[in-house]
């Protein structure tokens, strides 16, 4: 036969369990425990349980009592569930310890730690996933300055090419004018340019700019053919 617990062990250092009897005692057996003072409480509980422990019918009386609690208990802990699992006698002892120091049942002290690692892990995801975003900001503030730069820079570069193809085909347009100025001279007998008369000057410009940016255009077409023989 299973000994009976006595009322030290069942009432242990859990303070729900000791709040509650408390309630119960003052209803069902002294009224009085009412007037007795807080810091004196749970030594007053404990007498209390002892003398109906020693009493005569007092095994019954206290089982009754445990039932009234295991009942109460249910009743509470309809929402909750049980666990049975193993903890290293290092880490038991600590969670009795600290419990104990903190006045409430272990099991009400391991779910605390729970509630309170599950507030860390959250707090460390929401920390992280700031964290992700400002780094996601800050590469694609640096892409974004990246292509801006990039962009300037072949701004910069185009305009330069520009302004070297445009004094490259006027160079290409003196030579050129300066060849058809020469034949119509030779065509004519004539010496000096400035005995051509100003219309035949404007001609010869004229084809002077034509013959230049056609030359510039086959010249462009070359350089083509040979980037794309080059990259095959």
């Amino acid at each position: 036969m299973k000994k009976p617990i006595p009322p030290k062990e069942w009432l242990g250092s859990d303070r729900e369990k000791s709040d509650w009897a408390h309630q119960y005692l003052q209803r069902t057996h002294s009224p009085e425990l009412s007037f007795i003072p807080p810091h004196q409480l749970n030594e007053a509980i404990l007498e209390e349980l002892e003398k109906i422990w020693e009493n005569g019918s007092g095994a019954d009386a206290f089982a009754r009592i445990k039932r009234a609690w295991n009942a109460y208990s249910y009743r509470k802990n309809k929402n909750k569930r049980t666990f049975s699992f193993v903890l290293p006698v290092k880490e038991a002892m600590c969670l009795k310890r600290t419990s104990k120091d903190l006045g409430r049942s272990q099991s009400t002290h391991l779910a605390a730690l729970i509630c309170e690692d599950r507030t860390h892990i959250e707090k460390l995801r929401n920390e992280y996933q700031q964290r992700l975003e400002g780094a996601r900001k800050t590469r694609n503030s640096l892409v974004e300055d990246r292509k801006t730069q990039e962009l300037g820079r072949l701004r910069k570069e185009n305009a330069r090419h520009a302004e070297i193809i445009k004094q490259y085909e006027e160079l290409i347009r003196k030579l050129v004018e300066k060849e058809l100025v020469l034949q119509e001279l030779r065509k004519r007998e004539l010496q000096d340019p400035l005995q051509l008369d100003i219309e035949v000057r404007d001609n010869l410009n004229s084809q002077a700019m034509r013959l230049a940016a056609r030359h510039l255009e086959d010249a462009q077409i070359d350089a083509s053919r040979a980037s794309v023989q080059s990259a095959s």
